[in-house]
């Protein structure tokens, strides 16, 4: 039997997973400004990093492992399908009704809503927003090694759905339909209210 792969989710939340958050800044990086050249090599990686040699090896043959990166020559590149598939996977795990309550109830009775429809139609929305979100995802990831905030896979994909917010808020490129999946997406990982409704000593 071939190696059991773990969910990426899982492979970037272990302990060295700030580690390997480094190295794949460093390949979305390359992916993202340099689109005509080649990936990175380890070379070019450790020379971003103040990693060893050693440590960008062992990283990076983990994350070929799980298939969260490939190879092509030297060369390292992000896998566009299994981010998209993980972060879909993401997605659905926040994909659950609340509770009513007097408080915000037409609010909460809104995203329930939407929560259920992206329930519905998750892998059809990533499919039609895919390019434009695997762009968003690989932003946070060459931002990451500048916020301390940021460690893991999971904390990528909390700041994903924040730049998805602002992103519905401002001037875009979006066609129509686009920029309705992405706002859905939005309303339906929005979990402000709990805040507001735990400050006034309401339980959900």
């Amino acid at each position: 039997m071939g190696k059991k792969v773990k969910p990426a989710l899982d492979v970037i939340s272990l302990s060295e997973g700030s580690s390997q958050l480094k190295v794949l800044s460093v390949i979305a990086e390359y992916q993202l400004f340099h689109k005509f050249d080649e990936g990175p090599r380890q070379i070019d990686i450790t020379n971003k990093l103040s990693l060893t040699k050693g440590s960008v090896s062992n990283n990076c043959n983990e994350l070929e492992d799980q298939e969260v990166v490939f190879v092509s020559g030297k060369s390292y590149y992000i896998n566009k399908e299994v981010i998209l598939k993980t972060y879909a996977e993401y997605i659905e795990s926040l994909l659950i009704r609340e509770p009513a309550t007097k408080k915000l109830e037409s609010y909460i009775d809104y995203s329930n809503n939407i929560r259920t429809e992206a329930r519905n139609n998750l892998d059809k929305w990533i499919s039609l927003i895919g390019d434009t979100l695997f762009s968003i995802i690989l932003n946070i990831l060459t931002d990451s090694r500048k916020q301390k905030s940021i460690l893991n896979l999971r904390e990528v994909f909390e700041k994903t759905n924040q730049s998805i917010r602002l992103l519905c808020n401002v001037d875009n490129d979006l066609d129509e339909k686009q920029a309705e999946i992405f706002n859905k997406i939005g309303i339906a990982t929005n979990v402000y209210y709990k805040y507001l409704l735990d400050n006034k000593g309401e339980n959900l």
